[in-house]
């Protein structure tokens, strides 16, 4: 009895695997079935659908690529605008008005390098005698040596982290307003750039145009 129990249940077992293998090959050559699957048959996609999911396809690709994008490039022209506002902001000094600075030489200068005094406000123009190198800190300054009539030489110190570079070269000639600070050599003049909040600013004329 066990012997013929074991046959059944080879003969069992070989004929279902001989079903399963029946069913892979009419799956493997029978488009319809070869895409079956639990809810039914595929159904092709007609080109006018294919095309329509392409273009859907690229819309999200694309909007994946440029969302981050987008606030950093509002950001970049946020502050290249800032910037430009405040480099191209004045105090309503115009060349008009800094030219009748232009015959003032250096006697505020002078008057304040006579008495020791340092944190004025002055203006004078002169002859640039020297062009110095630029010094690098926590901000970049144009330095040069402007020459007065009366033989003073002053420093003048200009940011040019936050004002404008002047094209000056030896012998040019310029009007500056700025703040004095008082050394043994002549002093020297800085605070010659643009300030916010209503704050005094300074400026330098240069071949009729102001540089702040």
């Amino acid at each position: 009895m066990a012997v013929s129990r074991q046959k059944q249940l080879f003969a069992a077992i070989v004929s279902e695997s001989q079903r399963g293998t029946a069913k892979e090959r009419d799956r493997t050559h029978n488009p319809r079935v070869a895409g079956s699957n639990p809810a039914g048959p595929t159904i092709p996609t007609s080109p006018c659908r294919r095309r329509e999911r392409a273009r859907r396809g690229v819309a999200i690709v694309l909007l994946r690529i440029r969302s981050p994008v987008l606030p950093s490039a509002i950001a970049v022209a946020l502050f290249v605008a800032a910037v430009w506002y405040a480099r191209s902001s004045t105090t309503g000094e115009t060349v008009h008005d800094a030219e009748r600075f232009a015959g003032a030489g250096c006697t505020m200068a002078a008057d304040m390098f006579k008495r020791h005094q340092s944190a004025q406000w002055v203006t004078l123009s002169g002859v640039v005698q020297r062009r110095l190198n630029d010094t690098y800190g926590r901000f970049q300054h144009q330095r040069f040596i402007l020459g007065c009539a009366k033989g003073l030489h002053v420093l003048v110190v200009n940011d040019v982290s936050v004002g404008q570079r002047v094209p000056i070269v030896a012998r040019s000639r310029i009007t500056v307003r700025g703040q004095y600070v008082w050394d043994s050599q002549g002093g020297l003049v800085h605070f010659t750039h643009h300030a916010d909040g209503g704050e005094t600013s300074g400026w330098i004329l240069f071949g009729s145009h102001i540089y702040q």
